[in-house]
């Protein structure tokens, strides 16, 4: 498919975040009665979650569908540990458990593994949620490589 996401949408929804614009659409999926659209795109530098959760909604609203999602694909080379904020506010949206049991947490990267130091507790609580396989699943969608997840610190 590969065509630019502000040229496929330029009649319908002209109005889009700039880091977004740039994207390149390499499949689209729809349910049934395209009530649920996701985009799969690839961009070149990391887009913010505040311009992918801004995206959704102007998408949501032009076409009149209850829930857009753009799944943004980058190359491996661009993930740091600067991209685990953007990272969390993603997981935020589908696994609203997150909220709270990751403020303050330290978050230390070494060859492929993250390990969260928790510091209010909630590791029960997360591993329900199981929050290490989809933020493991979420870095191999974005980046292509993959990475086990570990809590430390207070249970």
């Amino acid at each position: 498919m590969n065509i630019n996401i502000a040229e496929f949408l330029k009649e319908n929804c002209p109005e889009l975040p700039e880091s977004v614009r740039s994207g390149e659409i390499y499949k689209l999926t729809y349910t049934e009665n395209m009530q649920s659209i996701g985009f799969f795109a690839r961009f070149a530098d990391i887009v913010p979650a505040d311009d992918i959760f801004a995206f959704e909604r102007a998408v949501e609203t032009a076409i009149r569908v209850e829930k857009v999602r753009l799944h943004c694909r980058y190359p491996e080379d661009k993930f740091s540990f600067g991209c685990f904020g953007e990272l969390l506010k993603l997981l935020k949206r589908d696994v609203p458990l997150v909220n709270g049991f990751l403020d303050d947490a330290a978050v230390a990267i070494s060859a492929h593994a993250i390990t969260i130091t928790l510091s209010h507790g909630g590791m029960e609580m997360l591993e329900k949620a199981k929050f290490r396989q989809e933020l493991s699943q979420l870095i191999y969608n974005q980046f292509g490589v993959r990475f086990t997840v570990s809590f430390v610190g207070k249970a």
